[in-house]
């Protein structure tokens, strides 16, 4: 997934997703941090591609199917 693309979905699910902080670092990564759903996305600071979606506190997750 593209940075941009992440963008537009965290702005459309402005009543589900809590906060969101954005940590940025131009030789590392760039994090979109959810500390209150307990995920961290992690893109490519160059490509602006996902490179890894963090799981690091599970009783914070909520699952759904459809």
């Amino acid at each position: 997934m593209h940075f941009s693309q992440s963008v537009a979905i965290i702005q459309s699910q402005v009543g589900t997703i809590r906060g969101v902080q954005v940590l940025y670092s131009d030789q590392v990564s760039v994090h979109f941090y959810m500390p209150q759903d307990g995920v961290r996305l992690v893109f490519d600071p160059v490509a602006q591609r996902l490179k890894v979606i963090e799981v690091y506190n599970m009783k914070l997750v909520k699952l759904r199917y459809r």
